[in-house]
């Protein structure tokens, strides 16, 4: 009795109840569909037996379904799923197993190949079997329990998601097949990035509407994972702001909710990401940082410490997980084509004066950079080769040189 033809008998028995199994967990078919992240036509399919399920998708619904049950401690979901699926395949495991033991198993009149199995075994195994790009949607490890990060899908965490970087960090995901969950403040934004991801890619992002410069906000967060027994294995910390003018004249809430955005939520939710991923056995953290890391920005100040800040984290804590099959990746953009420069006042400053058209990176082109760093385990990379050049000479020319220079550049000017 081959272990694949048990899987099968698993698999086959698990869609037959598939109906009754959710109607017990009290959900609709889309409120499945939403939990697992695929159309609600899938699980439709799967239960009407239009479609047949592969191990893959078996496996997703029975972590989805454990989850609840965990959750609600809810004793008849957990009756209802034994009843109609695992004691009628145990029973149906001993029974052949008796048979094979008097000598009565029914020889199979299939033809056998060379590698085993029966023809029609595998031909139907392959023909469940679920396609490379599932298989890579999905980074399932073969071990004895579920460890699919998220029901049929990888996860991966944006933070300030809702635009810029972070909207083109999340489409990236979607399209290499993981499953985003969104992260910022604005909700409508949110909601209309996830529905383009939807259209485009088949898969639905988790929305989360929050302030993570509040602590209770960052605990909504690490607590939505948490009750869905998830771990991401990538988790981008890319929400950040910065505030042009005169430190003096600044104001003391906007320098505070910037350091804790850009330097204790960062902190905080890497440390919780690392933790996790570090159990799974793998994952990537990606911090987005700044080219002003490297170099004092007078007019600029705070937001230039608070990204060099995040470098220096982010290199202790890739050298701390070395080994682990987690790494931390510090990116490092300049001057690109989001909505940064606005929101900071950037454009009142004499660089702001001075067109940019011709220093700025695309979003588009700076976020593949940078993704493509990250799942590199790079644990440093700065965005673009002027960018490389600037940083670089800011080590390298005399600090009294560099401060000047900085200073001309970010000269204050009145804030609006």
């Amino acid at each position: 009795m081959a272990a694949s033809e048990i899987e099968q008998w698993w698999i086959d028995k698990f869609q037959e109840n598939l109906g009754p199994i959710r109607k017990v967990a009290g959900w609709t078919t889309q409120q499945l569909a939403d939990e697992l992240g695929v159309a609600r036509q899938t699980v439709s399919n799967l239960e009407t037996g239009k479609s047949p399920m592969t191990k893959l998708q078996y496996l997703a619904l029975r972590t989805v379904f454990s989850a609840e049950i965990a959750r609600r401690e809810d004793r008849d979901l957990a009756r209802i799923i034994k009843t109609l699926v695992d004691d009628p395949i145990e029973q149906r495991i001993r029974e052949r197993r008796a048979q094979e033991q008097d000598g009565e198993a029914v020889a199979d009149n299939a033809p056998v190949n060379t590698d085993g199995g029966n023809v029609a075994d595998n031909a139907a195994t392959e023909k469940r079997k679920p396609s490379a790009a599932t298989l890579k949607a999905s980074k399932t490890a073969a071990t004895g329990k579920p460890t699919l990060s998220t029901a049929m899908q990888a996860l991966a965490v944006i933070t300030g998601a809702s635009s810029g970087l972070g909207a083109v960090f999340a489409r990236i995901a979607a399209r290499e097949g993981y499953r985003p969950v969104l992260v910022a403040r604005r909700q409508q934004r949110l909601e209309a990035l996830a529905a383009e991801i939807e259209t485009a890619s088949g898969l639905k992002p988790w929305v989360l509407a929050l302030d993570l410069t509040e602590s209770a906000e960052l605990s909504r967060l690490m607590d939505f994972l948490e009750t869905r027994s998830v771990t991401p294995e990538i988790f981008i910390n890319n929400a950040g702001f910065g505030d042009f003018g005169p430190m003096v004249d600044a104001d003391e809430e906007r320098i505070s909710r910037m350091l804790r955005l850009n330097i204790a939520a960062l902190t905080g939710l890497s440390i919780e990401a690392a933790r996790a991923m570090k159990q799974l056995g793998r994952g990537r953290i990606l911090n987005v940082a700044s080219t002003a890391a490297f170099q004092a920005c007078p007019g600029f100040g705070v937001y230039a410490a608070t990204k060099a800040y995040v470098v220096s984290f982010t290199e202790s804590l890739s050298e701390e997980l070395r080994g682990t099959g987690v790494s931390a990746t510090a990116f490092c953009p300049g001057p690109t084509a989001t909505e940064f420069g606005e929101a900071a006042g950037l454009d009142e400053s004499a660089f702001g004066r001075i067109s940019l058209d011709k220093w700025e990176r695309s979003a588009a082109a700076c976020a593949e950079a940078g993704w493509a760093a990250m799942q590199a385990g790079r644990t440093v990379k700065i965005d673009g080769c002027w960018n490389t050049v600037l940083a670089v000479s800011a080590q390298i020319l005399p600090r009294l040189w560099v401060r000047r220079i900085a200073g001309v550049i970010f000269r204050n000017v009145p804030r609006k």
